[in-house]
């Protein structure tokens, strides 16, 4: 079980504190600052976790790593520090992980108050970014929609995701593409990829405290754009050519520019904004080649 931190101790210990002593813990400390570095130590020596310290903050999928690094048993969960969870949530999740076809394991998600907020989709394709330039999206009940119900999810977020550990190690780990906020759903490809699925364990839940870290430097509006530029980046990267990912890129920027025009807001705003700036992030490298 490998918890990832930054910049707090408090969430950190609650979500230690709701999983008992079966599991190994590892806490990994992502760049926090002497303050609470000490802090999270003091925590993992009452709750028996091991305390693995990261130079710098190595970003969601560094961090991640670092403690896959060190974990031990057939599986291995990837959680942050604002879940509260149970030992019987982790024996349920261990055990689906070795389900004919399965790459990895989400549990329901609830938030803070109870509320079931599992986030998931359906990947963002060329054909899927065309639909949504041309505002096929918005037919109902349309295939080229990206949100979905559980039942037809591609793609699931992942605050907590139970893999076996050597699946996890075949694949290089957590994807280190980008520094956050677009791992699990480039998880979800890779598995997909090698010809496993993403698995939704029904009935077993674990509460988020959504994105307690992020929002403590971004408003949720910024946390909205920062989702979607990454979204935009890890789907022009899964496609065969760059050709085709900037096909896919510039789509989307399209679609997402209209309809800010048709009806603007400050989140569509933001959101705009960083499509523009996840099809630049995507253009660069290529830029840089030639030049």
């Amino acid at each position: 079980m490998i918890i990832l931190a930054w910049q707090d101790h408090e969430m950190t210990a609650s979500c230690l504190a709701s999983l008992g002593t079966q599991a190994q813990l590892i806490v990994v400390d992502n760049g926090s600052d002497e303050d609470y570095a000490r802090q999270l130590v003091l925590e993992c020596t009452k709750y028996g976790a091991e305390y693995i310290r990261a130079p710098h903050n190595l970003g969601f999928a560094g961090g991640m790593n670092l403690g896959l690094n060190a974990a031990r048993g057939d599986v291995v969960v990837f959680s942050n520090n604002d879940i509260v969870a149970s030992p019987e949530a982790l024996t349920a999740l261990a055990g689906a992980c070795f389900e004919p076809g399965v790459g990895a394991v989400f549990p329901e998600i609830l938030d803070g108050d109870g509320v079931p907020s599992t986030a998931c989709g359906r990947f963002l394709t060329l054909g899927r970014a065309i639909a949504h330039a041309l505002g096929l999206t918005l037919l109902a009940n349309s295939k080229h929609r990206l949100e979905s119900d559980v039942a037809d999810a591609e793609w699931f977020s992942g605050p907590f995701v139970a893999m076996r550990r050597q699946l996890a190690i075949s694949i290089g780990g957590m994807p280190s593409q980008s520094f956050m906020y677009s791992e699990d759903y480039r998880l979800c490809a890779a598995i997909r990829g090698i010809g496993l699925w993403p698995h939704l364990l029904r009935g077993t839940k674990v509460r988020h405290l959504d994105d307690a870290s992020a929002l403590k430097v971004w408003t949720s509006h910024e946390v909205a754009g920062l989702q979607t530029r990454e979204l935009v980046v890890a789907a022009a990267d899964q496609q065969r050519t760059r050709a085709r990912g900037t096909v896919l890129a510039a789509a989307f920027v399209f679609g997402t520019w209209w309809r800010y025009r048709i009806r603007p807001s400050p989140l569509r705003l933001s959101i705009l904004e960083s499509a523009c700036e996840g099809f630049s992030k995507f253009r660069r490298p290529a830029l840089s080649q030639k030049s």
